[in-house]
């Protein structure tokens, strides 16, 4: 019996510690617009390294700008990938992480930062017309655990008008940060280096997630404690 009750707390226990490891919410909106996937087949080694590690313990949700922030309701197949708005896009970034369930959020917006809305009369990219998505992602990066890498591909086209800076002065500098996205190891130690950034301040290591070694050396040590306490009453009782 004493045995049965030890090894059920230490699984209790066992559990709780698990429960206690908040998962990361992942988000990446890729700019799929122009001529941008000649580029992101460059890099996706680099992508597809980073979703095998994030999604091993975490969630990771994926967006493009064709279908996330196009504002256009007549839009048709021809133009589906001609536009790149930054404005709606920062927008939906905010309502992302606004609406994370998850208290760690890491952002990652990939794209050649040409601003090309689908409005004739809204191609200018105007950070001021965006005061309320600042205020509101300053907010809301004080609340959570949020970092938003900014992956700069090279420029498809000159179509546009070149709006990283304007993008990043809507930004929170204490939690944004760039990154020039290349075709190499420099990207893959990038994106791990966030991973294992991440994991570390959650304390959080692939020895401590495995499920079947801490609990069988739980249930070990366990068996092995409880047979010292039984043997030691047992000569107590003879004595």
């Amino acid at each position: 019996m004493r045995i049965l009750v030890g090894l059920l707390l230490l699984s209790t226990v066992s559990q709780v510690v698990k429960a206690q490891v908040e998962k990361v919410d992942y988000l990446w909106l890729v700019d799929v617009s122009g001529e941008r996937n000649i580029y992101l087949e460059g890099i996706q080694h680099a992508i597809d390294t980073f979703y095998v590690v994030a999604t091993k313990h975490d969630a990771l949700r994926v967006y493009n700008f064709a279908k996330t922030v196009v504002t256009k309701e007549d839009i048709v197949d021809t133009d589906f990938y001609q536009y790149s708005d930054l404005g709606c896009m920062v927008m939906v970034l905010d309502s992302l992480i606004r609406n994370s369930s998850s208290r760690y959020v890491r952002a990652f917006v990939l794209s050649d930062f040409f601003h090309n809305a689908p409005m004739p009369d809204g191609t200018h990219f105007n950070p001021e017309m965006y005061a309320d998505v600042r205020n509101d992602l300053v907010e809301v990066c004080t609340e959570k655990n949020v970092e938003i890498s900014l992956l700069i591909l090279p420029p498809s086209s000159l179509e546009g008008e070149y709006a990283l800076d304007a993008l990043q002065s809507l930004l929170p500098t204490s939690c944004t940060d760039t990154f020039g996205a290349s075709p190499d190891h420099r990207t893959v130690d990038y994106l791990m280096q966030k991973v294992e950034a991440v994991d570390r301040l959650r304390g959080l290591s692939d020895e401590v997630v495995e499920e079947n070694t801490p609990i069988a050396t739980y249930i070990i040590l366990g068996v092995f404690f409880a047979a010292l306490a039984g043997m030691a009453i047992y000569f107590f009782k003879k004595k």
